[in-house]
């Protein structure tokens, strides 16, 4: 996900409990052993602003200063980035003591989400995604389960999840 050793700290310790959106995806975990799962992710940044913090402190800024006392704050922001996040899960049951058939839904996961890439990338229709799967593969991908994790306040990631929700709505 991106996220700094300190961020990943203040998670794993419950000082942050309150995740929005994409970062649901941390508290996603399979089932058992009895099942497969491959994850899609995307990214997109719409932009990033930086403050250039010499500049600012050379400039008579109210409330900046580094003469006598410092302030009690720990980090100071210079810098954030505007986009979106989104995790698409695929799972897929498998039996406990079936290695064999394990590691076969492992490809197959593996297999559509190059798939749903590729289909993301090109930005391919429903009926274009459609296209790219046989009969055999369309059965299996009814059977498999998805959970999409996204930012979707945020317009950057509704396509995707919208992309993803017809992908594996249309082989059915």
């Amino acid at each position: 996900m991106g996220l700094d050793e300190h961020l990943q700290a203040s998670i794993l310790t419950g000082l942050l409990d309150k995740l929005k959106g994409a970062s649901h995806y941390i508290n996603d975990r399979s089932n058992s052993n009895s099942q497969v799962t491959r994850t899609l992710i995307c990214r997109t940044a719409i932009k990033k602003e930086h403050l250039d913090l010499p500049t600012l402190l050379n400039h008579n800024v109210p409330n900046i200063s580094l003469e006598g006392k410092l302030p009690d704050a720990t980090h100071v922001v210079v810098g954030t980035a505007y986009g979106a996040e989104a995790y698409c899960v695929l799972a897929q049951d498998v039996k406990d003591e079936d290695e064999d058939a394990r590691e076969e839904a492992v490809e197959f996961l593996a297999k559509v989400l190059s798939k749903m890439e590729n289909a993301l990338e090109e930005k391919q229709d429903r009926a274009e995604f459609k296209e790219q799967c046989d009969k055999e593969e369309k059965k299996l991908i009814s059977q498999v389960k998805c959970c999409v994790y996204a930012d979707l306040q945020t317009q950057a990631a509704k396509p995707f999840a919208n992309a993803i929700y017809s992908m594996l709505t249309s082989t059915a």
